[in-house]
């Protein structure tokens, strides 16, 4: 428990000191591209998530690249060791695949959500060689597995998407959200926290 107690204080330390660059870039991105004081609230809702999501799985900051390759890639077993673990790991993509098809309709097709939560969690495990983590094929299952039943829950949630979902987004935001948020997290976040 005091592993999930650290992780968590240190992602609200992250997440603090990546919202001094987000939330002012979101309102500039919120009038120039966004255009709708909603969208931007549910965008930077969705940016402070990733951001708090990235410093829990061991984002590599500019200030502190190693290349140190640790690497599982025996699927199940540690799964079946530590379930504590690979379900605290399901539960931080359940997030993801809720906002995804919430808020970009490319999205409510579930095969998408599913093949960019994969895509995300598999970017993450491979940013992990330049940090002191070990890629892991089980946190690549479980982060897509919650993906998944993030994407179940807004799809119940919405009643298929018919009602609270967002009506008119682009899903080039998305993108600009995910690199923006990437950016922030490698390049700056850092220097605050010096």
């Amino acid at each position: 428990m005091w592993r999930v107690r650290y992780l968590l204080q240190y992602a609200v330390t992250d997440l603090l000191a990546a919202a001094v660059f987000i939330i002012p870039l979101f309102l500039i991105l919120g009038k120039f591209r966004f255009k709708s004081a909603r969208l931007t609230a549910l965008y930077t809702l969705f940016a402070l998530y990733l951001t708090a999501a990235l410093s829990i799985v061991g984002f590599p900051a500019v200030t502190a690249l190693t290349f140190d390759p640790g690497v599982n890639v025996i699927p199940i077993v540690g799964m079946i060791e530590e379930p504590a673990e690979a379900l605290l790991n399901v539960l931080l993509f359940l997030p993801l695949g809720f906002f995804l098809p919430t808020l970009w309709e490319k999205f409510r097709a579930p095969l998408e959500t599913i093949i960019f939560g994969f895509c995300v969690s598999l970017f993450i495990e491979l940013s992990q060689l330049f940090t002191f983590r070990v890629s892991d094929i089980n946190d690549l299952i479980a982060n897509t597995a919650g993906a998944v039943l993030g994407y179940l829950i807004a799809a119940a949630a919405t009643k298929k998407f018919t009602r609270l979902a967002v009506k008119k987004s682009k899903v080039g935001d998305c993108f600009v959200i995910f690199g923006a948020v990437m950016a922030i997290t490698f390049a700056l976040a850092p220097l605050i926290k010096k």
